[in-house]
């Protein structure tokens, strides 16, 4: 009798430690810290061309704004800000970056984000962004319905995947900053 309740404590604790490593493990998911590799984005280049995956949203579209974003990056010219939003109803702010570390690193966060196909959706507001200033002005915009979603423009609307730590990036910057109403 001793026997079975000690085997039924052991199994009880070795389920709760399983929890616990699930639930810890799984709040780290899909995170992403800026300068994670140890370096200051001015120490390393912008991910190159070759290394997105082909349909990253970077590379798909036939744009000479995103093209130059890209080419800007790849030869160390970091985009003057980058404001972004994930959209919480209103709960977290917008946030505009102009530390070249933050902004490489959601250079490189959306470099991921690959377009699956057109969405057929239709979509009444975009609500997620992201938004380069380039250094000779021009703005490139990325906008998003939900995470899945990309819009560019009224009609086109494009399912992506991938976006989930660009997304939790953005949150964790939008976090950092008090709400003021």
């Amino acid at each position: 009798m001793g026997g079975t309740s000690y085997t039924k404590h052991i199994k009880t604790v070795i389920s709760f430690l399983l929890l616990i490593l699930i639930i810890t493990g799984c709040s780290e998911a899909g995170a992403y810290k800026a300068g994670s590799d140890g370096k200051g984005y001015s120490e390393q280049n912008a991910k190159e061309a070759a290394d997105m995956p082909e349909d990253s949203v970077l590379l798909y579209f036939d744009d000479e704004d995103i093209k130059a974003l890209v080419s800007d990056m790849q030869e160390g010219k970091i985009p003057k800000e980058c404001t972004v939003l994930y959209d919480a109803m209103g709960t977290l702010p917008q946030v505009t970056l102009t530390d070249k570390e933050e902004i490489g690193d959601i250079y490189d966060l959306l470099s991921e984000v690959v377009v699956v196909d057109d969405s057929g959706l239709d979509v009444t507001d975009a609500y997620h962004f992201v938004s380069f200033k380039l250094s000779d002005g021009r703005d490139v915009n990325f906008s998003f319905e939900g995470e899945e979603t990309l819009c560019r423009g009224t009609y086109e609307l494009y399912s992506v995947k991938g976006s989930e730590a660009l997304w939790s990036y953005v949150r964790g910057l939008q976090e950092r900053v008090p709400i003021t109403h």
